[in-house]
């Protein structure tokens, strides 16, 4: 990544102190490293290395978001790149090197929150020391971030080698399992922690997972794999909770704890890497919005008005991500945490797993509760299922951009990445609908093939 320069906490504090630091990170530990089973001998120590695996998502402790923060964006048709860093350019060009840090460290930080999960898995399992609901529910926990890591390597390089074990010398030679059995372990991961965790949040904020999460990322999933009906149902589950009605204002939307909440990672200090990636420095921005994005919007949109902000740089007006407005330079808001799973993005789901089940009315019912928020006009209900369709995903380009790479992953699994991307990249090929294979894995596990166009 552009801004993992990570040799050192103590260079980059002297660097920052100095006006010479752009962001300032924090150092993470190797990803190689994994947890020791001394540390499931009782639930605090159990709890601090789940609460670890939390921390790989955010800003705090890891830097996972900010893999999935502006360079699918950048590889989508969200974001340009404001300078010719030569990191940003592969991205944007559709170019990535099989050598490409960033790349590398996506995929091998992942796989470190699977090992971390694997492990915890093992070590609760059995232990005296633990009750049985304790076990049931921080397993479930285990499982949601497995899953969710899964998923996320599913969607940018298909075919992923299935780790279940802890055992490095099976793990090291795992070939790649087709994304088809990758997704079924996700669903079972899935359904498993909707069983194991409670309705109630396991900590006093809406940090860790409970069974709406589950629910929530499982919706997400079958909505992926073409599963409409189950797709409806656990959306369906969620938003009669009773707890997350109704939605946020667009501005509130990020804060920490927001109604809009399912799941947040928790930001130690109130700022996320959207927030560090996105913010202005000095009057400048190192990604901007591209026009087909920013004329999306209607002009009285409120997320058009609350999550885009501008610069004029050098004459010229730039227009950046505002959805976190925090970062260590620029602390503007009450704390922000790193938005995991929310409400509006549920509507859609069930908006559109409706709409492929000829409930066109339905579905457009769920677009106008998120239009509704956004102080736009409502759909008519008897429009099209195909209208209903390109409406669903115009409305998932507006409110989901630069989040874990939605927009990229919706083109994808919808047909039309090659449409899309192929008119908005001058370089785009079939074939760059997944990145590389990072060169270091192929070399680490001969076991490994790289996807096709590398």
């Amino acid at each position: 990544m552009k801004h993992l320069n990570t040799i050192t906490v103590l260079l980059i504090l002297l660097g920052c102190a100095t006006g010479s630091c752009k962001k300032m990170i924090e150092a993470k530990p190797p990803v190689n490293e994994i947890t020791s089973e001394a540390a499931f001998k009782d639930s605090a120590g159990t709890v601090a290395a789940l609460l670890n695996i939390y921390s790989q998502f955010g800003a705090t402790g890891g830097s996972i978001e900010g893999y999935y923060s502006p360079y699918p964006s950048l590889y989508a048709d969200e974001l340009e790149p404001t300078s010719a860093g030569s990191n940003d350019y592969e991205y944007y060009t559709n170019s990535v090197s099989i050598n490409n840090a960033t790349n590398a460290a996506c995929w091998s930080r992942l796989y470190y929150v699977i090992y971390e999960c694997n492990a915890l898995l093992k070590g609760i399992t059995g232990s005296p020391a633990l009750t049985g609901s304790f076990i049931s529910k921080t397993g479930g926990e285990a499982k949601f971030l497995r899953a969710f890591s899964y998923f996320l390597l599913v969607n940018y390089y298909g075919d992923v080698p299935l780790v279940l074990s802890t055992d490095v010398t099976v793990t090291a030679s795992l070939a790649r399992n087709t994304q088809a059995v990758i997704y079924k372990q996700i669903l079972q991961d899935l359904t498993d922690a909707t069983g194991e965790l409670g309705v109630d949040y396991p900590s006093a904020e809406k940090v860790r997972a409970n069974k709406w999460a589950a629910e929530a990322l499982l919706a997400k999933v079958n909505l992926y794999t073409g599963n409409w009906k189950d797709a409806e149902a656990a959306s369906d589950l969620v938003l009669n909770s009773g707890i997350y009605t109704p939605l946020e204002e667009p501005a509130n939307v990020f804060l920490a704890n927001s109604k809009e909440t399912i799941l947040q990672f928790e930001e130690k200090y109130g700022y996320s890497w959207s927030g560090i990636y996105f913010q202005p420095f000095y009057g400048s921005v190192e990604f901007s919005i591209t026009p087909g994005l920013l004329q999306a919007y209607e002009s009285n949109d409120l997320r058009r008005k609350e999550w885009i902000d501008s610069v004029i740089d050098n004459g010229i007006v730039l227009y950046y991500p505002a959805k976190y407005r925090n970062s260590n330079f620029n602390m503007v808001n009450s704390a922000e945490y790193t938005m995991c799973l929310r409400v509006a993005e549920q509507y859609l789901i069930r908006a559109e797993a409706r709409c492929h089940e000829d409930k066109t009315a339905d579905a457009v019912a769920d677009v106008n509760i998120v239009r509704n928020r956004a102080a736009i006009d409502p759909v008519s209900a008897g429009i099209s299922k195909d209208s209903c369709l390109n409406l669903i995903e115009e409305e998932r380009k507006r409110e989901l951009f630069t989040e874990w790479g939605n927009r990229f992953f919706d083109l994808k699994r919808t047909g039309k990445a090659d449409m899309v991307l192929g008119t908005a990249k001058a370089n785009w090929k079939s074939s760059d609908s997944l990145l590389p294979v990072p060169q270091i894995e192929l070399n680490n596990n001969p076991s490994l093939i790289q996807n096709q166009g590398y």
